[in-house]
Parts: structure tokens; sequence; C-alpha cells
């Protein structure tokens, strides 16, 4: 099962120290993105406390956009899942 869009780098470049030749295809590991350890706490728990914000945490905002920033549960860019604007309306019909 292939959990993101394949993308082609269009010329070599270098990524996190690793060099990247040209037409290499490069895929987002979502499922290992949203199970980091250094991202989130007790990553294959569910959690939905996880997502409220933490008065005891100085630092509340930083952790959220944190995790935001780990989080891309319809991709990202410019492939962004087609169906994301839909699927938020329906969390809001289905929770309140």
């Amino acid at each position: 099962v292939i959990m993101s869009t394949p993308r082609r780098a269009t010329k070599d470049c270098n990524i996190d120290g690793h060099f990247i030749p040209k037409d290499t295809v490069i895929l987002a590991d979502y499922w290992r993105l949203h199970r980091h350890p250094d991202h989130f706490e007790h990553p294959n728990t569910f959690d939905h406390t996880r997502w409220l914000p933490n008065p005891q945490v100085d630092a509340s905002t930083m952790k959220m956009t944190k995790l935001m920033d780990a989080f891309k549960p319809f991709a990202a860019g410019p492939r962004v899942c087609p169906g994301r604007p839909m699927a938020m309306r329906f969390m809001r019909v289905l929770l309140c």
C-alpha cells in the first residue's frame, strides 16, 4: 500500500545530508511520521488528549504547532488530497 503520492526529483539535491540524484522517485512515509516518538509521546497509543491544549505546558502553542507539522492525514503540497475540504466539513457535523 502506497501511503503518499510519489514525487520525482527534478535535479540533483541533498536532503538532510543524503544525496538525491535527478529523476529519483521519492515517497513521504506518513505512516512512520505519524508514529515517530520525536513528535508523539506514546505514538502507538490512541490518545485524543494529545490534541487538546495543555495548560501545564508553558510552550503549549509550540507543542501543538510541532504536532500539526508532523501530522499530515491528507498529505501536503500541490497534490494534497482533494477530499480534505469534504472530510473537514463532515468532521464538524459528526462532532457537533
